[in-house]
């Protein structure tokens, strides 16, 4: 039910920020096919995802389990502030807030590292994967 309730999330978060599926595939390094699966409830989406799809979007980890209803107002207007910009400038902005780094275009490479550097940190850290 955890996982339902997450993977619905996705889907409510990037809707209302208005953000295209292939740009958060693309910045999280998955298929479309696959991002799509994590908002289906299709695929369960690996930790080091959920902490990377949170950085995004500028919510906290506990928040993507909760009722939308439930978020924060700091988190609302982290959601906004995306959906307000253009889908260049959002794909910058996503970036920024993944890397704390202006806005430049990341590679596959670049994302990977910070996947598994999340996932070394999580399994340093004894979150089961």
């Amino acid at each position: 039910e955890t996982s339902e309730c997450m993977n619905n999330n996705f889907l409510y978060f990037r809707n209302k920020a208005n953000i295209s599926k292939k740009t958060l595939a693309k910045l999280l390094n998955t298929s479309v096919y696959t991002y799509c699966g994590y908002e289906t409830n299709r695929l369960i989406a690996p930790n080091e995802v959920v902490i990377m799809f949170c950085k995004m979007f500028g919510i906290t980890v506990e928040e993507i389990f909760l009722d939308p209803v439930l978020i924060s107002e700091e988190s609302k207007t982290n959601i906004e502030q995306l959906n307000k910009l253009k889908e260049p400038d959002q794909e910058c902005e996503l970036i920024r807030r993944l890397t704390g780094k202006d806005c430049e275009n990341i590679s596959y490479k670049e994302i990977g590292e910070i996947k598994k550097d999340i996932y070394n940190k999580l399994k340093r850290d004894g979150v089961p994967h």
